[in-house]
């Protein structure tokens, strides 16, 4: 038991996630859509809430969660060796301003074990001014 909790700490065969999307270039307003895609490790654990943020970066300060995207809560063991799909959308805010070279978005996803460990998954989305392209 003490090897597998080294192992989840150190995230050697431990659960991952990763969020599949469809297209990463959106316009403000727009549907986000895609499959977080769950994979079990080297033991069965018991995952117990999957959560994504849409997180801003701007170029000289901290990140911040402009809101949660989706939570799950789940009472699950998850075999070994073993993958799950969960189905992803989400619409992003109408008012986002667009992406530039000082400002950044992601969706930011966590896994979440009921022994405390996490996964992490980052994944940049473009948010583009669709007024100023069609216009140029």
């Amino acid at each position: 038991m003490l090897i597998k909790r080294l192992l989840n700490y150190l995230r050697i065969g431990s659960p991952k996630v990763d969020l599949l999307l469809n297209t990463k270039e959106l316009e403000p307003g727009e549907k986000v859509t895609g499959t977080f895609l769950l994979k079990s490790g080297w033991f069965e654990q018991k995952i117990s809430r999957l959560e994504c943020d849409l997180v801003r970066h701007y170029s000289s300060e901290r990140p911040e969660v402009i809101e949660p995207v989706k939570t799950v809560l789940m009472s699950h063991s998850f075999p070994p060796n073993s993958q799950k799909s969960i189905a992803f959308q989400y619409r992003l805010p109408v008012d986002l301003p667009p992406s530039s070279d000082q400002v950044m978005y992601q969706l930011k996803t966590k896994l979440v074990m009921t022994d405390d460990i996490h996964s992490f998954d980052h994944d940049e989305i473009v948010v583009v001014n669709f007024i100023k392209e069609n216009m140029g």
